[in-house]
């Protein structure tokens, strides 16, 4: 059975084929503001906005498959952060991030859409940055990626990741697509490697 990504993020996306997988892509076309209203946990946000994208996705009929979909925010300094709303909001997160590392929270579910069994995890990441620089700052808004990242943030921006001391976890998690664990996932559903 073929794998689909439920997704449609160019950086899932571009993880899960670096990892080697060749997928189908449909978008799940869910309201997350209408979802994730009133949820104070990362987890449970995660979780629920990647089960509601399995579910609308399922709604559909796709193909026989493994379905892979998938939710990320950010957490610093105990605020729950997603795409920045503005230029001015993505900056204030860069100059903060060094004294309140952003911590990813990336929920994970694979399905087989001919069974809808499922399994389920949840990878944490936390990126540990220098105090970033104004200059740094004003490039990465610049090029303008950075305002489709949960969090404000790409780790691979060429004027971000020089402020990186560290990752603790799993790289492919804060890019939201945790590898190791869709592979733990897929198998746990009998997915032939």
């Amino acid at each position: 059975m073929d794998i689909i990504l439920g997704s449609s993020s160019p950086f899932r996306a571009q993880v899960l084929r670096e990892a080697g997988f060749t997928f189908t892509v449909i978008r799940p076309d869910i309201d997350e503001k209408l979802i994730s209203k009133g949820i104070l946990s990362p987890n449970t946000l995660v979780l629920k906005l990647a089960h509601a994208k399995a579910e609308a996705i399922l709604q559909r009929r796709p193909p026989a498959g493994f379905l892979i979909t998938s939710d990320q925010v950010v957490v610093s300094d105990g605020q729950i952060l997603e795409k920045p709303s503005s230029p001015t909001e993505a900056r204030a997160r860069l100059v903060d991030y060094w004294q309140n590392p952003p911590m990813t929270y990336t929920a994970v579910v694979v399905t087989n859409t001919k069974t809808r069994a499922q399994a389920v995890a949840v990878d944490r990441a936390c990126v540990l940055f220098r105090q970033i620089s104004k200059k740094a700052i004003d490039g990465a808004l610049r090029r303008g990626t950075i305002m489709d990242c949960c969090g404000a943030f790409d780790i691979d921006d060429p004027d971000l990741k020089p402020f990186i001391e560290a990752i603790n976890g799993d790289r492919t998690s804060v890019l939201g697509m945790p590898i190791a664990t869709v592979k733990l996932l897929l198998g746990a559903l009998d997915y032939k490697f």
